[in-house]
């Protein structure tokens, strides 16, 4: 089964996203759920957007005359584009669109805020702000997701509204609006390190047929669901009656350890990381369970998910169970994805080195060094943080680095070297030094085929490394 489940368009971008479905994971009738590879193809387009990202074409002013600028287009498509990647994930039609009416009134919020440097849905009037303006501000903040303390209105909705931790643990009820069923029209607003999110809108046609809305679901990148958050399940209201914290009971269990957690309303304290709570108030759709575990640093691989104590709207006992499987997304590649590695240091200043995973440190054996004109570097450590991997044979003092297109067989103080079975011969053999082999720079780029820059005022190195799935 296919189904197109994200569209958007870019003034800046003409991109277009179709996920292609992969089978139901969960039990949740009447949703569908995106394939991996077509969910790291969004999660990449959300990376690149960043380039050059500015936030204003505008800049709007947050006092007398007041002024809500213009959001950069590509700012407010990468906005929804995260909206609609979430929404995809928890198997919701996704073609959520962008409003210009919203976006100006968002807009009013994120200003109105940004006048009064705080937080509130109901902020007060500034004396210098007109009564039209702030009318228009006031409507926002009122009916609104909204947020401080971003710059960025796509990290507003992965890093603030969806995980809704903290004091909105309770309710969830930031997530529930972006999962509303219903939702089809959004606008975003920006000032001042404060956002705004229009999103209470119902417009969408055609009603959206499930059973519950789960978060997390199905198949699920690890970078969006945190050790902290909180789950959430919606019950659909046409089908199940209003649950009670008094029966509901929630079981998860981690199915490669078979730890189990156990949550009743005897877990009702929001201050305790165990934590179960029954919330019925209509933040999109009413009828929702929360719950959060304890003692979980970062979910990977598979969880099911048990929950009894619930009745069918005719009054039937029933249950349900899913199970959600985490994947790590900086793991997994579609076919013909470009992933890329880069290390960075300085042969003579510090003792640190840049790698895409962030900043790492040399110990004293393994920090480069210049011996009669030559940069020499730690074989090993180069080539492991660069995706390689790397076999040592202490017996025959033999070194194999390959990945699954190459393979090269060097030997220390030799100067010959094998490539994919050829042999070879470079201008310097191989150095060992206090147990950690050394070669010169140019042995990553001739014999590793590696993109080597050197930049001899400042003895910076830059290594990079692409490689094609």
């Amino acid at each position: 089964m296919k189904r197109n489940v994200l569209r958007w368009s870019a003034v800046t971008m003409a991109w277009l996203v179709i996920f292609m479905l992969a089978p139901n994971l969960s039990s949740a009738a009447g949703l569908v759920f995106p394939e991996r590879d077509e969910v790291k193809r969004t999660w990449n387009q959300l990376q690149d957007m960043n380039i050059e990202l500015k936030t204003y074409d505008t800049e709007p002013s947050y006092k007398a005359p007041y002024e809500i600028g213009k959001v950069n287009q590509t700012m407010l498509e990468q906005a929804l584009l995260a909206t609609n990647l979430v929404r995809a994930l928890a198997g919701l039609p996704s073609d959520v669109q962008l409003d210009d009416e919203l976006n100006a009134l968002a807009q009013h919020g994120a200003v109105l805020l940004a006048a009064t440097d705080k937080l509130s849905h109901y902020p007060e009037k500034p004396a210098d702000m007109t009564d039209e303006f702030y009318n228009k501000g006031y409507e926002s903040t009122k009916s609104s997701n909204l947020s401080s303390g971003r710059d960025n209105l796509s990290r507003n909705v992965l890093d603030g509204y969806m995980p809704d931790t903290g004091r909105n643990a309770d309710r969830v009820g930031h997530r529930r609006w972006v999962l509303n069923p219903s939702l089809q029209k959004v606008g975003f607003g920006i000032a001042g390190g404060y956002g705004s999110m229009q999103v209470f809108d119902k417009s969408r046609a055609e009603a959206v047929n499930y059973d519950y809305i789960a978060w997390p679901a199905a198949d699920f990148p690890q970078q969006l669901f945190g050790g902290s958050h909180p789950w959430s399940v919606t019950l659909n209201p046409d089908k199940y009656e209003k649950p009670s914290l008094q029966n509901v009971k929630v079981q998860v269990t981690d199915l490669q350890s078979q730890k189990k957690w156990a949550l009743d309303s005897t877990n009702n304290d929001l201050n305790k990381d165990l934590y179960l709570n029954v919330q019925l108030s209509g933040f999109g759709v009413s009828n929702a369970i929360i719950f959060r575990l304890d003692g979980i640093e970062e979910y990977t691989g598979k969880y099911q998910v048990d929950i009894t104590g619930l009745r069918t709207l005719g009054g039937q006992a029933t249950e349900l169970s899913y199970a959600v499987d985490f994947y790590d997304l900086s793991q997994h590649f579609y076919p013909g994805e470009m992933e890329k590695w880069n290390l960075q240091f300085s042969v003579e200043k510090g003792w640190s080195y840049e790698t895409r995973t962030g900043t790492n440190y040399f110990d004293e054996v393994n920090r480069p060094y210049i011996e009669k004109g030559s940069t020499l570097v730690p074989l090993r450590l180069v080539s492991e943080s660069l995706g390689l991997d790397v076999e040592w044979d202490p017996a025959d003092r033999v070194i194999r680095i390959s990945d699954d297109k190459k393979e090269i067989v060097l030997k220390t103080g030799s100067q010959q070297v094998r490539v994919n079975g050829v042999e070879t011969t470079v201008s310097v053999a191989p150095t060992v030094v206090r147990g950690v082999t050394f070669v010169p720079l140019r042995f990553v780029s001739e014999q590793l085929g590696l993109s080597v820059d050197f930049e001899e005022s400042s003895k910076l190195v830059r290594i990079e490394r692409e490689y094609v799935h």
